[in-house]
């Protein structure tokens, strides 16, 4: 029974995980070999798909975002589109990652409504919640993925992809 290894690692009476610095379980690309490297803040675009009550081509819109790691892959933070967009507002997400996928949702604090012709209205409500999901490509450093908006009244979705700020 002596040569099998030890479930409670060096420490004797705690189980090696429990003895692994703390930052491990807060960011989910930590490993004990690597530590994390996830950046935490990001520019990107999203881009609009196709939709029939659309008349008009929508350009992609650029964006900021940042956030900050609780525990188990779990991160709340802030998200700004650039100026060629009407929600100038900053609105907050809050997401998770597991493994090299990710998604979260963005939640904006002036409702926007778009408009046949291509342009948009404010409204006096919240924005409804916009879902993003995509893979984080450790490699090329990049997030990319898809994102959608259910509504009472239509249904609103894109692409997105993301790289880390400078």
């Amino acid at each position: 029974m002596d040569d099998q290894p030890s479930r409670l690692g060096d420490h004797g009476r705690y189980p090696a995980w429990l003895m692994m610095p703390r930052d491990m379980f807060k960011n989910p690309f930590a490993s004990p070999s690597s530590p994390a490297s996830i950046p935490t803040s990001w520019d990107g675009w999203y881009a609009y798909d196709l939709h029939e009550s659309i008349d008009v081509e929508l350009l992609p819109v650029s964006f900021s975002m940042w956030w900050e790691f609780n525990w188990f892959g779990r991160f709340t933070g802030a998200v700004q589109d650039g100026p060629e967009s009407d929600m100038q507002e900053i609105g907050t997400i809050k997401g998770r990652v597991r493994k090299t996928t990710i998604e979260f949702t963005k939640y904006m604090p002036v409702g926007t409504i778009l408009n046949p012709d291509g342009t948009s209205s404010k409204t006096s409500t919240r924005h409804p919640p916009i879902q993003y999901f995509g893979d984080f490509d450790a490699i090329e450093m990049r997030l990319a993925g898809k994102w959608y908006i259910l509504t009472n009244y239509t249904e609103c979705s894109g692409a997105w992809e993301a790289t880390p700020s400078d």
